[in-house]
């Protein structure tokens, strides 16, 4: 009986150890997918909130503006310096939104580019906008 023992023993070691040898491959195989699948969903969650801060910015920088330009507006119509009063304040918080945007898309070539643009733009608004409302205070001073 012995002998018989002895004899599937050595018969059923290679096939042992092949199969633990292939349920290891598969463990660290899966650990590994595991691992890379965390990391590339942290990587979509730190883009996710980077998208999320970028389109507050876009909403919070277009809000500021439609503040501006109601101000300005409201001087144009009215000549009433009340509509000026938080004037300085709106423009630095155009700027602010602006050099806020391009920092959050530094990593992206285009959006960068875009930011960029947009802040070039919106300074330029603001310094039309500007000369108009000096014009008009220029010529609706305390002579007329």
């Amino acid at each position: 009986m012995s002998v018989f023992l002895s004899q599937s023993s050595r018969w059923f070691a290679p096939p042992l150890a092949l199969v633990v040898a292939v349920l290891l491959t598969v463990v660290v195989a899966t650990g590994l997918l595991g691992f890379q699948y965390l990391q590339e969903r942290q990587a979509a969650n730190l883009a996710q909130e980077r998208n999320r801060q970028v389109l507050e910015t876009l909403d919070r920088l277009k809000t500021v503006i439609a503040d501006v330009e109601a101000q300005r507006r409201g001087y144009l119509l009215t000549l009433d310096p009340q509509y000026l009063k938080a004037y300085g304040v709106s423009d630095e918080s155009v700027r602010r939104d602006a050099q806020a945007l391009q920092a959050l898309v530094v990593g992206d070539p285009l959006q960068s580019h875009r930011a960029g643009h947009l802040a070039l733009t919106v300074v330029a608004k603001l310094r039309e906008i500007d000369e108009i409302v000096k014009t008009v205070r220029t010529y609706s001073g305390p002579a007329a």
